[in-house]
This record gives C-alpha cells, structure tokens and sequence, in this order.
C-alpha cells in the first residue's frame, strides 16, 4: 500500500509541540473508524490493554464476519462482486490476518487472474498458507511445481513399503487393497491434491511410469494401480474414467480381493485388450506398467499354478493345450518383462518362450502328480535329469 508509516511516525513525534496530544491524534487517524468502538477505548486504556491487543482481536472477529460473507456470496455467484473484493484486499495479501481473506476469495473463483496466481506463486510464505483449490489451478500450469510437491510423498510411500515389507509379523500380500489404499496417508494425500483436476492425475500418472523406467522399482507400479482404485472408490469418476485402463484395472483389483484370477475375470480382460489392441499406449506402456505390481504379479503366478492342479484332475496331460494358462502366462510375462517393454525391446504381442509350455511346466505337472502319489523320487533330481541347471533357472 506503499505506507511509510515508521518513518512518517517518527517525524510526527520529533517535531511536535505536545507528544501526547500528537499520539492521540496518530491513534484517532489510523484507529478502527467505528463509532460504538470509540466510547470503550479511555476504559480499555484504564484496564492496561494495549490498543494492539484490542485493535488485533476487533480485526479477528472482523476477518471471521468477512470469510462468512465471502462464503454467502460463492453461494449466490455473485463472481463480480467476489473480484471486486480480491482487486482490493489483495494489495495486504502480505499482512498476516489479511491472507485468510484473500485465500477464501480465491477459492471460490473460478479463473484467478495471472498477475495474482504469478505473485503467490513467487512468495514461499503465501504459498504455503494457499487453499488447495488454488494450489491446484496453480499446478495445472505449472507441473515442475507439482512435481516438486509430490516428491517427498512418493519417496514416503516407497519407505512406508519397504518398511511393511521388512516386517516379520506383517504380511504385505495379505492386505485386502481397498484396505491398503484406505490406510495410506500417501494415497490419501495424492487424492486430496489431485481432487478432480484430470491434468494433475496425468501428470502423477507419467511420473510413476517414468520413475520405474529410471529405477526399475516396482513399488511405482502398485502406487499407479492403488491410486486409481482410490478415485474408483470415492466414485470420483472424473478422474477415474478419464484413465484409459480404468477397466482393466477395476478387474485387477477384483481378482487381488479375491486372491485369484477366475475365468470370468480372464474372459473381461481378454476382451478388454482385444478392444485395445490397436492402441500402442495402452498395450504396451500402460498394460505392462501396471503389470509389473508385485501383488498381481504374485496373483498371476498364483492363478497359473491353480490351473495346473486343474489340469492334473481334469487329466489334461499338456499346458501348451490349455489356452487359459497361455492367457495368464502372457499377462504373467509382460509384468516380468515390464521394464523391457516400457523400453522398447519388447512387445506385448512378443510371444512367450515355448520352453516353458513344453519344457518346463511338463515337470511342474509331474513333481504335482509324483508329489499326490507320494513317491520318494527327489524332485531336485527330476530337473536335474530332465533339464539343464542354467535353463531351468531361465
């Protein structure tokens, strides 16, 4: 406001002729103008209050009357007069009990002009007392500044994993996930900061992605996957369903409540890829991402060992017949190949090794039936005999 007032106060007092009757004066001309104030002060004077004191608790209740008329004012869209208040009160935006009011006008405009959202943005101490409404207008066009907030949640998201991971009397891959997402203050802080704005989810989105593709850390994988569910979960579906493979993973999400992945659940999947099949992103950077989650990767792994019991009581002697494993084999392959395809060394169509349908789960069916007819053959002996150390591993 371009006041001087320290130094104009300094002036007034040096030259004068009667300090006291000068301070009265200075008190009457900067003092609250309110009539049914004024009576009260020579009282308040009596009782040792300072004039700070009584000035700064009448600027409280006033602040707490103006928020209130701000607020009855959004609910009548009354968008002028709401930018009338922000032009003005926004030239004290620095003073301390001015900011809530500017912050509560701001949150409730629709376009804040750029010259203001410039000026918060430049002042670290406004910004940080900013409503989320406006950090996230602010954010839709500044990614870096977005980044730079999601930083130390995805790194306390990794620390809290691998901390759940280290623990003896916790099992990770037992947590129900609507009941993972739901307890972690990491998801629920990335929610709260994205709210509906579909730009913002993007960008956490691509920085997942692009964070596995620099670490290979899987944990990347699950935050994506979990943060969908969240929005999926609060049938937030602005977000939700602008994600390209919000299907794909909503069946995902089924198949881990439920511990495996049934045929009706391999049958949606089939048809969703089928749908997508043209669709490069989502075939080979989305699908892949998402399945390289330890917890589907563990489902998957799951799923295709059921189905080899199956294969034993149905009396069906071949994988390479059974269609069904070859689906969640694939699906089982791109999730441990992930990072490759990501990369571009592979492809999702890529087929998988033929070894492991004639080779390898062959052996797995025979330790599983010699397993049933209690034999007491080793079965490390079996895959020594039947196929070399080095391929096995592979």
């Amino acid at each position: 406001m371009n006041i001087n007032f320290k130094e104009e106060l300094k002036t007034t007092l040096t030259n004068c002729e009667d300090p006291f009757r000068a301070i009265k004066e200075i008190q009457d001309e900067n003092g609250i103008a309110l009539t049914q104030i004024r009576p009260a002060l020579p009282l308040l004077d009596l009782l040792g209050v300072k004039r700070l004191d009584f000035h700064l608790a009448v600027l409280d209740d006033m602040k707490d009357r103006l928020i209130k008329r701000i607020q009855e004012l959004a609910q009548h869209d009354d968008k002028e007069q709401l930018e009338t208040l922000l032009e003005k009160s926004f030239t004290v935006i620095n003073l301390t009990h001015v900011t809530p009011v500017v912050m509560e006008i701001v949150k409730h405009i629709p376009k804040i002009p750029d010259k203001y959202v410039k000026y918060i943005v430049e002042h670290e101490q406004i910004y940080s007392r900013a409503p989320i409404e406006l950090k996230r207008l602010i954010w839709a066009d500044n990614h870096t500044l977005f980044q730079k907030e999601l930083q130390p949640i995805i790194s306390q998201y990794l620390a809290n994993v691998e901390e759940q991971l280290l623990q003896c009397d916790h099992n990770y891959f037992l947590q129900l996930p609507k009941q993972r997402r739901q307890t972690s203050p990491t998801i629920q802080s990335l929610v709260h900061m994205i709210g509906t704005n579909v730009k913002l989810y993007d960008v956490v989105r691509m920085s997942l992605q692009k964070l596995f593709q620099r670490t290979k850390i899987v944990h990347y994988s699950s935050l994506r996957l979990l943060l969908l569910m969240a929005f999926h979960d609060l049938e937030n579906n602005t977000v939700s369903k602008a994600d390209s493979i919000h299907i794909f993973v909503w069946t995902l999400d089924a198949a881990l409540k439920e511990r495996k992945l049934d045929l009706k659940k391999q049958r949606e999947i089939e048809q969703f890829l089928d749908a997508h099949s043209k669709d490069t992103d989502i075939i080979n950077k989305h699908i892949p991402f998402v399945l390289t989650d330890p917890n589907i990767v563990s489902i998957l792994a799951k799923s295709c060992v059921l189905l080899l019991h199956k294969q034993v009581d149905d009396e069906i002697p071949l994988p390479r017949s059974n269609k069904e494993l070859q689906f969640l084999l694939k699906l089982l392959n791109m999730g441990l190949h992930a990072w490759d395809v990501l990369d571009g060394a592979m492809s999702f169509h890529d087929p998988i090794d033929s070894r492991l349908l004639t080779h390898y789960l062959p052996f797995l069916i025979r330790l599983i039936v010699e397993n049933r007819l209690n034999t007491d053959t080793s079965s490390s002996s079996i895959l020594k005999l039947l196929l070399p150390p080095t391929e096995f591993v592979q």
